[in-house]
């Protein structure tokens, strides 16, 4: 009860923060249902709405105004774009009886079937269901693909939703490096966002669930539930991404289930909350915090890889099923690892392949302060840890210091690109 309380505060400051779901004293509120046999704009019920479709009341609305949407599902893109279009609250007024289903066919440059993009500031899309699958012509092209895209230096607020089967429809091109639940920028196009992803359901995914990239792009990701498909043979994914100098905080989310089992598990591996970046590309943002999350049941749950200045704080990390419950991999540095439970994760607890100066005996680039982990590559990570000469069995792991090399290859199988 004590950890909903602090959940659900935090969820109401963000709303706070950005303003979430206050419309203009000007606003109108158009009405949105499927079932409608006549339609008069902007509608005033269920009963006597304004529309059949959702994308009709995002053209006709101004900025500050609120679309109801009633119960049923809606085969259609919903793209909210230009400035003209901010402060527009998007809202299914039963949660999650409104379903915004991907169409048989879907834009070829795009491929998303919720899209803020071109300068539309702090929009919401509230308590629907966001659903593939994709149409299979979207599949292995360089564009994302998504449920719900914010481009554009567009900002968004994504809250209550479920976001599922964003993946192709057919299980032979499930392989291919797309299919995002909720994508925020990217680096590769040139595109920033800005988000609060906040008490969604993500699940049924292809390559991620919640991905933030690019300098200049920034979320607050609090209190998901995003679960991968287990046991993968297709695809290596990853539950959370933060990458190439974009800021997140990643808290209070609850990530698993995110495991590689197919022919490329050499150089290829999941990851449960994931921090990347390298030499050209830039690390998170100074200041990106994962924390107070819980994390459990992925190849690697919480790893990252060219890193600095980033906070991991208070996490539990359990059961890992291939590497480490928090990994820090040897060019990362300055990150700040504190506090976090870890119990029975596959390889160590706490893992740490940089070099430097911190936490001797162990000799790391990265600061470990007070974390309560059995199994360790170096001795001065986790308080508690056990070794080589502990004979103590009770909640050992195997693979001490197995030697492996770590994990997400350079051909980015086990990333975003």
């Amino acid at each position: 009860m004590k950890r909903f309380a602090v959940v659900l505060a935090a969820a109401l400051f963000a709303a706070v923060w950005l303003g979430v779901g206050h419309a203009s004293a000007a606003g109108v509120t158009h009405w949105v249902n499927d079932d409608a046999t006549t339609t008069v704009p902007p509608g005033t019920s269920c009963t006597h709405p304004g529309y059949r479709h959702i994308q009709d009341a995002v053209t006709a609305a101004t900025a500050g105004d609120v679309i109801n949407v009633c119960p049923g599902t809606y085969p259609e893109e919903v793209v909210v774009e230009t400035a003209a279009k901010s402060n527009l609250v998007i809202r299914s007024i039963v949660p999650r009886a409104a379903t915004i289903k991907a169409p048989p066919v879907m834009d070829l440059l795009n491929g998303d079937i919720v899209r803020f993009d071109l300068g539309a500031r702090n929009d919401t899309l509230r308590d629907f269901v966001v659903s593939g699958p994709l149409p299979d012509t979207l599949f292995c092209a360089e564009q994302i693909r998504s449920g719900v895209r914010v481009k554009g230096n567009a900002s968004a607020n994504i809250l209550g939703n479920r976001i599922t089967e964003i993946r192709s429809a057919s299980p032979l091109l499930r392989g291919c490096q797309n299919g995002i639940a909720v994508a925020v920028g990217r680096k590769f196009e040139a595109q920033i966002g800005q988000a609060t992803i906040a008490a969604n359901t993500i699940d049924r995914y292809q390559k991620g669930g919640i991905y933030v990239d690019n300098a200049g792009s920034k979320a607050f990701i609090l209190a998901n539930r995003v679960i991968g498909n287990g046991p993968d043979e297709d695809i290596a994914q990853n539950g959370i991404q933060i990458s190439r100098g974009a800021y997140a905080e990643a808290r209070y989310n609850d990530v698993s289930d995110n495991t590689y089992v197919g022919p490329f598990m050499a150089d290829a591996s999941s990851a449960g909350i994931l921090l990347y970046g390298n030499a050209l590309d830039g690390s998170p943002a100074p200041g990106t915090t994962v924390a107070n999350n819980k994390v459990y049941r992925n190849d690697d749950n919480i790893p990252a890889f060219g890193t600095q200045f980033a906070r991991v704080l208070s996490n539990t990390a359990l059961d890992s099923t291939r590497f480490d419950g928090i990994y820090m991999g040897i060019d990362t540095a300055n990150n700040r690892i504190e506090d976090n439970f870890l119990r029975r994760n596959a390889e160590h607890d706490c893992h740490d392949d940089s070099v430097g100066p911190n936490n001797p005996p162990a000799l790391v680039a990265n600061f470990w302060v007070n974390n309560d982990g059995l199994t360790e590559n170096k001795p001065g990570l986790c308080r508690g840890a056990r070794h080589d000469d502990d004979n103590d069995a009770e909640d050992d792991e195997d693979g001490e210091d197995s030697g492996h090399v770590h994990h997400h290859g350079d051909d980015g199988r086990g990333r975003d690109d």
